[in-house]
């Protein structure tokens, strides 16, 4: 019986991560039906209970910032040396601490380590060197085969971020992208590793049927009328440069006059849902609070956050109901599109646009840099529009999306058998 180890998945407080998550498991099942699957995640007290329908494990991952008794930039420097030592018990067989222990043991029986977090590595992210680079060299030096699964490789903006990347994804054994822009940028910085294109794994997340969801909707208090329905979620935009603060408040003032334009035209029902609850930094139902908030009082009745912590499935089914999706989380608008939904994206990152066109939609991407509140009216005027030929459209479009997610598993067999990969 193979046995599989997933690392780098976030905590399932991030219900796209967690969709990755059980999307690569259903990779490997369907494919592998008898293996022993482990997923290293933050929290895996918490994830067990999604992971383990899937008769999958979960531990906990090397690299944890939560619950860390260290400041932060104190652990960054502390791991690089803990890794070092683990790597030196390990080889020499030295008694390794009660803590690390399960972990490491992981680490060295797998068959094969499936690092398939999604958008962690590419720009100046120094995060991704400890995240994600650092663990993936420390299993190859370990001796053990590493795929790099479904992954985003945003354009680089560092030079030290570009080297240290391309060093270790030139040791690793393979490496699948989910859209074609990450295949370019892997293609412009010269990677040995074989490479292919494949589509995001949460693409795969089963759902209950919209009937579930229009129960589930119904029991969080929205009005079950005949309003247009309209879905969103935000995040709590970190924009890296001087006028943050500013960029910030034009994000949500925008947003703010956009809702009450499309509820004053439309007379839409306006639903946030929460796609990441992982508080206090992440946590989408603040920011979702805040622009609520701020709407026209007159128009206030309109608008409902949703603040449980839903399973991923549940929220996937609850978006199949809307009418139309706004997301600025990514895989919120995967799941949407997933039901068939017209979606638009705001788009923050270079990935947004390489899912789109995987769907034909990228003219339904909103660059958040210069979203401005009668542009985004517009575009969902024109998703109204022309909603019916895009849902024809999703209707053909997504199982041939999930074909490819699914094919991420045709490579693990000649990994382990260490076949040559055409």
């Amino acid at each position: 019986m193979p046995r599989f180890l997933i690392t780098d998945v976030n905590t399932s407080y991030n219900k796209g991560d967690a969709a990755i998550g059980i999307g690569m498991i259903k990779v490997i099942q369907k494919y592998f039906p008898k293996s022993e699957i482990t997923l290293l995640t933050p929290t895996p007290i918490e994830d067990r209970k999604y992971y383990s329908k899937y008769d999958a494990k979960t531990e906990m991952q090397l690299l944890n910032h939560v619950n860390r008794k260290l400041p932060q930039f104190v652990y960054k420097i502390v791991f690089p040396l803990k890794l070092l030592l683990l790597m030196s018990c390990a080889k020499m067989n030295f008694p390794k601490s009660t803590k690390h222990r399960k972990t490491l043991d992981h680490i060295l029986n797998a068959d094969l380590i499936i690092s398939c977090s999604g958008g962690r590595l590419g720009k100046g992210n120094f995060n991704s060197i400890l995240d994600a680079l650092l663990p993936m060299y420390f299993a190859k030096k370990l001796g053990k085969k590493v795929y790099l699964c479904a992954q985003s490789i945003e354009p680089f903006t560092n030079k030290i971020v570009k080297n240290l990347t391309k060093f270790v994804l030139n040791h690793l054994d393979l490496i699948t992208v989910r859209e074609s822009n990450s295949f370019d940028v892997l293609k412009s910085i010269d990677i040995k590793t074989k490479v292919f294109l494949t589509a995001d794994l949460a693409f795969l997340l089963d759902s209950p049927p919209n009937e579930s969801g229009q129960l589930l909707v119904k029991e969080c208090g929205i009005p079950q009328n005949n309003n247009l329905r309209i879905g969103i979620t935000v995040t709590d935009w970190r924009v890296p440069n001087k006028d943050a603060k500013t960029k910030r408040q034009e994000f949500i003032n925008e947003i703010t006059k956009a809702l009450e334009k499309i509820i004053e035209i439309h007379n839409a029902t306006i639903i946030f849902f929460p796609q990441v609850i992982f508080a206090p930094k992440e946590d989408d139902r603040i920011l979702s609070l805040k622009i609520k908030n701020k709407i026209k009082n007159s128009l206030s009745s309109h608008v409902f956050v949703l603040t449980q912590n839903f399973e991923p499935s549940q929220l996937k089914s609850m978006m199949g109901t809307m009418d139309l999706f706004i997301g600025k989380r990514l895989h919120s608008c995967i799941f949407a599109l997933s039901k068939c939904v017209p979606t638009l994206l705001l788009g923050y990152e270079k990935k947004a646009w390489g899912i789109m066109k995987m769907l034909d939609h990228e003219k339904y991407v909103l660059d958040i840099n210069n979203i401005k509140a009668e542009k985004l009216t517009s575009m969902v005027n024109d998703l109204l529009k022309n909603k019916s030929s895009i849902i024809n459209r999703l209707e053909n479009k997504i199982p041939l999306i999930q074909q490819e997610s699914f094919r991420n598993g045709e490579f693990i067999e000649p990994l382990l058998a260490g076949k040559k990969i055409i």
